[in-house]
């Protein structure tokens, strides 16, 4: 099972199109899996089939996508993924875990609601020495608090190549509760134990003390226990095997304004 730690600040829409590009590269080849930590720049990202007009402020649909550092670093950029699920806030001190695994070898992950149930599983092990954390709705993990439930990730997927990509956030900086606040209106549909709570009231964070680190070697250990593979870095060719490909996958499909604001692929 391949390891990939990637906690460098890069261009948004190759950071998305990274995951997609591990699923293309390892697609129907024999893969032993993968887990990827990242974060990402700034950005409101939107699910596969989110309706831009109900998720994002409108003054971000005019803005351009960029590959200029000195821009996307500085302002909250516009993305869509090629997971479903609700529109978030991507930015320093959100962090990104990805996992990839072979649906031919793995067919168990290929129910969606099963597939669920074992990715956060592993997620939830993966935390429980630092935060006590369960599963709510079908892909969030929340927190119990004074003031009730409070979620601190949310969960996606996509299925190409005979690869699952399963990734969430896990929302570090209790400082992003109110930008999101800010920048997100209330999601047009929500699961059932939001019980419409506005942002500030439903999202929480992780402790203080929290080791992302700690986290991340945790998850390897999990994932890797599951394949029963050895945990092994990415080698240098193949990462840049993957990020050359995710390169092309941005230009191509990630900065298409037909794909941020309407999801089409043509």
């Amino acid at each position: 099972m391949f390891v990939l730690r990637d906690a460098k600040l890069r261009n948004p829409w190759l950071n998305l199109a990274i995951d997609e590009a591990i699923t293309q590269y390892y697609g129907r080849s024999k893969f032993p899996g993968l887990v990827r930590l990242w974060m990402g720049a700034p950005a409101i990202c939107l699910g596969r089939t989110d309706d831009v007009h109900k998720n994002a402020p409108v003054q971000l649909m005019e803005d351009e996508p960029t590959a200029h550092k000195s821009i996307w670093k500085n302002r909250i950029s516009l993305m869509r993924r090629a997971s479903g699920g609700g529109t978030v806030l991507h930015g320093p001190g959100n962090w990104n875990y990805s996992i990839f695994l072979s649906l031919e070898q793995f067919p168990e992950v290929y129910p969606v609601k099963q597939s669920y149930e074992l990715f956060l599983g592993m997620v939830t092990r993966a935390l429980s020495d630092q935060v006590a954390v369960r599963s709510a709705g079908q892909s969030d993990l929340v927190v119990k608090t004074a003031v009730g439930t409070k979620k601190i990730s949310g969960n996606s997927q996509f299925r190409k190549h005979g690869i699952c990509a399963h990734h969430g956030t896990l929302l570090a900086d209790p400082g992003l509760i109110e930008s999101i606040s800010n920048l997100l209106p209330h999601p047009p549909k929500e699961p059932d134990y939001r019980s419409h709570r506005k942002h500030s009231d439903f999202l929480g964070s992780l402790p203080s003390d929290f080791s992302i680190d700690r986290f991340f070697g945790a998850l390897v250990t999990e994932v890797s226990g599951f394949t029963e593979t050895e945990a092994t870095p990415l080698s240098k060719t193949d990462t840049k095997n993957i990020f050359q490909l995710a390169a092309k996958l941005t230009q191509k499909t990630y900065t298409r304004r037909s794909w941020i604001l309407e999801g089409r692929t043509d």
